[in-house]
């Protein structure tokens, strides 16, 4: 998803208000919860405790991030990826409030906007995600994008890919600029 396609409605806008809002304080909680979302046509999960571990480990590294919505001090929603070049590549994403998964990925555009990313990979283009704007773009786009600094006679096993990190976790009630509007 490009980041100017991301669609925030005026209800969204309203609901984040609610919540409050931190980058990787609680990393391995927001994986585990994303384990136990229970989805249509899906039996089970994904993320096994090998998964857990194995992102845990990213996270440690910088290279995998999360970003959490609190209400009342609780986590009730989130989402967590990694971090390739200017891309976040998002791996999954739970709610226990309404809107608390929405609002942690809008406050992931907001921040990304900031920082000078670019893109957002779905990688699974949900009804969820489409209603905040992504959209499926094709295996060659992906790869001739300049935004992915593949080229377009790159191969995937070739790459040299270098990891940005995240700048120290901030709150969205900081100074930062309203890129949302």
């Amino acid at each position: 998803m490009e980041l100017d396609d991301f669609k925030l409605s005026r209800s969204l806008k309203k609901s984040m208000k609610k919540f409050t809002y931190n980058f990787d304080n609680n990393f391995e909680e927001v994986v585990k919860k994303c384990a136990t979302v229970k989805r249509n046509d899906e039996n089970g999960t994904w993320i096994n405790e090998e998964i857990v571990e194995a992102y845990t480990n990213l996270h440690a590294m910088g290279i995998a991030h999360s970003v959490e919505s609190y209400l009342d001090g609780e986590l009730v929603g989130g989402l967590y990826g990694l971090v390739v070049g200017k891309v976040f590549c998002g791996e999954s994403m739970f709610a226990s409030e309404n809107d608390a998964s929405k609002s942690a990925y809008a406050t992931l555009i907001k921040h990304l906007k900031y920082w000078g990313y670019d893109f957002i990979d779905c990688q699974v283009p949900t009804q969820h995600l489409k209603s905040l704007g992504a959209k499926e773009v094709s295996r060659d786009y992906f790869l001739a994008n300049p935004i992915f600094g593949l080229g377009t006679n790159s191969f995937v096993a070739e790459l040299n890919t270098q990891y940005y990190y995240l700048p120290k976790a901030v709150m969205l009630h900081s100074s930062q600029p309203d890129v949302l509007g």
